[in-house]
């Protein structure tokens, strides 16, 4: 833990999951709102972060999702800014057959990077599932990063973990997992320690129920002697992202 003039430093978060733009999924309802979530992950200390709006290839085209994306980005594009918060687009895709109708997924990536954040479906991970993610990894040329992993079975599962890990995909966990049972905060300080956990992100919503906790649940990481490792995830996701 670092002190600074008696007081706990910020230690370093680039939020790469949020559901920041207004309008636009089931997060910030609409501008008001999305610029006070700018605020309050400023507060916490974030100058880099992504605007990942959910994607359902079930609901809407590629071409309406971005355009309906746009749209919401042109409202709060120039808040950030304000804030010199550097953001970058991209998405949250869900995890279903109706997104193999597409030859490609590069519109959905981070920026300009080959990331995407991909959601698995919320059911049991089983063959259906699975299969699904080895389609998806064999047909596209970007690198899943699996959102909120500690959600999922492969959280605690080595066997599925190691799956994923052999299909080229990446993991990000919540920091509200740190509000979890001890036996979810066991796994995830173990998973940090152990170099598995690539990307960390919030989740966040709105300002209310599921608004940004970042620095209170970095503080308790660090305090089990994994600092370096918050550091090392930091500057990780800064340099994959195009951060710099």
């Amino acid at each position: 833990m670092i002190i600074n003039n008696n007081k706990i430093a910020l230690l370093p978060f680039a939020d790469i999951h949020t559901h920041v733009l207004p309008g636009i999924d089931d997060g910030a309802y609409n501008s008001e709102e999305a610029e006070h979530l700018l605020d309050l992950l400023l507060h916490e200390g974030v100058h880099q972060l992504c605007f990942t709006p959910h994607y359902y290839a079930f609901d809407e085209s590629i071409d309406q999702f971005l355009a309906r994306r746009d749209q919401s980005y042109k409202k709060i594009k120039n808040q950030a800014l304000k804030r010199q918060q550097k953001t970058i687009l991209g998405c949250e895709i869900y995890l279903c057959e109706e997104l193999f109708a597409y030859d490609d997924l590069v519109r959905l990536t981070y920026g300009d990077t080959p990331y995407v954040l991909l959601e698995f479906p919320y059911r049991p991970m089983d063959h259906s599932t699975l299969d699904l993610l080895e389609e998806f990894c064999r047909r596209y040329d970007v690198q899943p990063i699996l959102a909120h992993i500690d959600r999922f079975a492969l959280f605690f599962n080595t066997t599925l973990r190691d799956y994923c890990r052999a299909l080229g995909c990446l993991f990000q966990i919540n920091l509200d997992v740190f509000t979890a049972g001890r036996k979810a905060q066991r796994q995830a300080l173990q998973l940090i320690q152990q170099g598995e956990i690539d990307f960390l992100g919030t989740d966040c919503h709105n300002v209310t129920w599921r608004s940004p906790v970042i620095q209170e649940h970095l503080q308790d990481i660090a305090s089990t002697g994994l600092e370096f490792e918050i550091k090392k995830i930091y500057e990780r996701t800064v340099q994959l992202l195009d951060f710099l």
